[in-house]
């Protein structure tokens, strides 16, 4: 189906754009919400004119982000960070931070949402981090960790650091194998271990043996009293 786009769609249009699309898309997503509309001859006239609007406006946000990148462009970002004996921090740096320290170095406000940092960095080191201000312009600027001492002890780490790095190394771990351990997956699925199954038969059974020991024991009894009674 021919569309013409009404507002912006990451990754299919921008407004003015006249575009062949799936009939599901345009039917379920595009249309019911108002993102484009059916390409006919009266909106083909009206997407001439979105065109040059959304041109307009392209030109003056990519003229407003052309200085931030004159900037930010290759600029070097420092952050100080708490790390281990093996360079990994307690934490991390995030988009978030980067654009936090853009923010402060260029004197106007990143969204975070325009850093492109992939996963937080979590070792000390500079790495290349793109910034995509707008469609039209993307910069670079380098994230530098440094340590914030030589190495950190355990023991000098605040309780809040701690339980940090705890939870990142939880939340890094993969996930058990429920199928590699039988036991594991019994539990999961609500069902009983074979090793505690096999407990508590074993409970159950110990009434019944002892039972079973003072009937014998009472039965060889019978039989020394008979014997005497004989004699």
């Amino acid at each position: 189906m021919k569309v013409v786009f009404l507002e912006e769609v990451p990754g299919s249009g921008y407004p003015g754009d006249v575009k062949d699309v799936a009939n599901g898309y345009a039917r379920n997503y595009l249309l019911p919400r108002k993102l484009a509309t059916v390409a006919n001859k009266q909106n083909l006239d009206k997407a001439e004119k979105l065109a040059e609007a959304e041109s307009r406006r392209q030109e003056k946000l990519d003229h407003d982000a052309s200085g931030i990148a004159g900037k930010l462009d290759g600029q070097t970002l420092t952050f100080i960070a708490r790390v281990g004996d093996q360079g990994r921090l307690f934490g991390s740096i995030t988009a978030g931070d980067i654009a936090e320290e853009a923010t402060k170095l260029a004197g106007e406000e990143v969204d975070r949402h325009k850093v492109h940092l992939g996963e937080p960095i979590k070792e000390i080191g500079p790495r290349n981090v793109k910034i995509r201000l707008t469609r039209n312009i993307e910069i670079e600027v380098i994230a530098d960790v440094r340590p914030h001492d030589e190495s950190v002890a355990p023991s000098e780490l605040t309780i809040e650091e701690v339980a940090a790095a705890a939870t990142a190394e939880i939340e890094a771990a993969p996930e058990a194998d429920v199928e590699d351990s039988p036991e594991i997956a019994a539990v999961a699925e609500g069902e009983e271990p074979e090793a505690i199954a096999e407990a508590q038969a074993e409970v159950e059974e110990a009434p019944a043996a002892e039972e079973a020991v003072e009937a014998e024991s009472t039965e060889e009894s019978e039989d020394e009293t008979e014997t005497k009674e004989e004699s």
